[in-house]
């Protein structure tokens, strides 16, 4: 039977706000900086951005102070719901969209922080009601929450998220987690995709019929015992990365674990490199290159797991990568693959040599070339007798700061011994062989023109 219920000068509030939103990745601020209270900008890094919009009704009718486009939310400011003189039989309904970017995600709705406010007692409800710590608004105010399409109206067909039989605000909001998209729920949340949450209210007894996808609200049922109480709850976004997370639940709350991920770089048979030019990605992400000035970065709040970091193609160098500490183990393969445990750091070095373009590679008339593309560095062991080597390095042209010049000569080479340039690395070798028989020659010419000198005189 409905409860009487005294409305002259009732005041009961409803409050559900503070909104937190959190993001459990890394690169929403920029930084890889695991949390944060806002949508984040997510530029210039790998990672994930999560953005969030709402529109909200009142009795029918839109409520612009609780809605708005695409922002960053400020945790207590902005609210999907705030109402201070709800009546019984009053309504309200959100759509809550959320966007992702960057990367697929999972995504858990989490209502924490429900406070349940008795407000002090007015005469009508002091007759109904003893307490006076505890108020009793959460109870009477009812809850349903679904799939929606983005029209803020639940359809047949769509899928109901929470308060199909219990539907109490104390109930279903209560310290409660819902899971969007979880390994347990079905395919992670697309990169590029908008996804939407309808909820609706009713301060009284909500009935759903999904098969009609109708609801009613019946306002005769909330007592005087709620009058001047008042309710709160925090309601809280979580989105995780899924490539790093593949078996995440978010019930029970499963915090993501870090680590982090130094990279850094030499730049082979070039000076005074532009590092800026070079650019990685962090598991095929978004590409992000090393601070200004700088051949080094490190990524923090890397989720534990196996991760690639790889360098997009450039023409003009090879590359090779380093995957031990500070890259002492050197490979030739199209990234590094590594293993982030929590709290360590993982090491990838980048190395890129310059590769012969132009008129590298090209020896002075005279010489011949040994050694093309040459590998070691500064030095080279020579492979036999010479009458003169060229050590070729660095660029051709005014752009050749070297000392040393483009071409370092060397003469009277002999097999094994070892000759090197100061500055750039070898490019390539030229040579002018000396063998036993041009001495022998040179010797004999001499020999006959001095006697035919001597005979003629």
């Amino acid at each position: 039977m409905p409860r009487a219920f005294v409305q002259g000068g009732v005041r009961i509030a409803l409050i559900l706000g503070a909104v937190a939103l959190l993001v459990y990745a890394f690169g929403v601020r920029g930084d890889f900086g695991g949390t944060t209270f806002a949508t984040g900008s997510g530029t210039g890094v790998p990672g994930l951005e999560l953005k969030i919009n709402s529109k909200t009704y009142y009795n029918g009718t839109y409520q612009p102070a609780l809605s708005w486009t695409l922002k960053n939310l400020v945790p207590g400011v902005d609210k999907f719901w705030n109402f201070g003189d709800v009546k019984p039989g009053d309504t309200g309904t959100s759509s809550i969209s959320i966007h992702i970017k960057k990367n697929p995600a999972w995504v858990c709705l989490d209502f924490v922080n429900l406070t349940n406010g008795e407000n002090g007692i007015n005469e009508p409800e002091s007759h109904v009601d003893s307490s006076t710590t505890t108020g009793e608004l959460a109870q009477g105010l009812e809850f349903f929450a679904w799939r929606d399409d983005g029209d803020n109206r639940f359809e047949v067909g769509e899928m109901p998220l929470f308060g199909t039989s219990t539907q109490s605000g104390l109930s279903v909001l209560n310290t409660k987690t819902y899971a969007l998209a979880d390994s347990g729920t079905g395919p992670a949340y697309a990169d590029g995709s908008t996804h939407y949450v309808g909820v609706y209210w009713c301060a009284g007894d909500l009935v759903v019929d999904t098969a009609t996808a109708r609801a009613s609200c019946n306002g005769e049922v909330l007592g005087n015992e709620a009058q001047t109480d008042s309710m709160s709850v925090d309601v809280m976004i979580r989105a995780v990365q899924s490539k790093q997370n593949t078996k995440f639940l978010c019930t029970p709350k499963e915090e993501p674990k870090y680590g982090s991920i130094k990279l850094w770089k030499r730049v082979v048979g070039e000076t005074n490199p532009d590092y800026s030019k070079f650019s990685f990605a962090l598991d095929n992400g978004t590409p992000f290159a090393f601070p200004s000035g700088q051949n080094w970065t490190i990524l923090n709040n890397v989720p534990v797991g196996t991760h690639t970091v790889s360098e997009l193609a450039i023409s003009g160098y090879t590359t090779t990568y380093g995957e031990a500490p500070y890259g002492n183990t050197t490979i030739v393969d199209s990234d590094c693959e590594l293993t982030v445990t929590e709290g360590n750091t993982s090491y990838c070095r980048v190395t890129n040599t310059k590769t012969t373009t132009g008129d590298n590679g090209q020896c002075p008339a005279g010489y011949t070339k040994q050694v093309d593309n040459y590998k070691g560095g500064l030095s080279w062991k020579s492979d036999g007798n010479y009458l003169s080597v060229i050590l070729v390095g660095g660029p051709a042209g005014s752009t050749n700061k070297d000392p040393d010049g483009r071409f370092k000569y060397f003469s009277n080479v002999s097999k094994n011994q070892t000759i090197a340039r100061k500055f750039h690395d070898i490019s390539h070798i030229c040579v002018k062989p000396q063998t036993s028989e041009t001495t022998w020659y040179k010797v004999e010419q001499k020999s006959i023109w001095s006697s035919w000198k001597k005979f003629t005189s």
